[in-house]
């Protein structure tokens, strides 16, 4: 299988965290009772954006963060930290970041 295309990663990522109970804030991931939890454990049921997207490409945080999809997300949030913004607004609006983002990674394919 090739490289995922940044619009798949995306939408991949926001299956991930859609219901609001499998999004979390201040962390990578969680287990489902709300603690902390290595991104790829198997407990791992909740994740923040930057988490989800780092799931699905199979990188950890720290290297995920020069993928395609995690900087075409972090230019439809204005170029802030993508931490600060999954931390500080609600579920509603991650999701719809991720939704601009979405759009933009599928009108450039």
């Amino acid at each position: 299988m090739g490289k995922k295309q940044i619009a798949d990663v995306l939408i991949e990522a926001r299956r991930l965290i859609e219901k609001p109970e499998n999004w979390c804030q201040g962390a990578f991931a969680e287990d489902a009772s709300g603690h902390a939890a290595r991104l790829f454990d198997e407990n791992a049921s909740r994740f923040c954006v930057r988490g989800a997207i780092a799931r699905v490409v199979g990188q950890e945080p720290i290297r995920a963060r020069s993928h395609p999809a995690t900087e075409l997300f972090s230019e439809v949030i204005g170029g802030v930290s993508i931490g600060v913004f999954n931390d500080f607004s609600s579920h509603r609006i991650v999701m719809a970041a991720l939704d601009q983002a979405i759009a933009k990674a599928r009108a450039a394919a």
